[in-house]
């Protein structure tokens, strides 16, 4: 890794058939729920540790 930059893709890991988010990480269909940010917090870990 060169640059030390990493693409964090939340797309893929939220995403329903419908290409929204997943019912369970969402109130409202658009912005992530408790549950969706902590998805979102693992991603950001996972990211960070495999850059250092």
């Amino acid at each position: 890794m060169k640059n030390k930059v990493v693409y964090l893709n939340y797309y893929d890991k939220m995403v329903d058939d419908k290409k929204g988010l997943i019912e369970n990480y969402t109130y409202d269909g658009v912005h992530p729920n408790k549950k969706g940010y902590k998805i979102m917090g693992q991603l950001v870990r996972d990211a960070i540790f495999k850059i250092q």
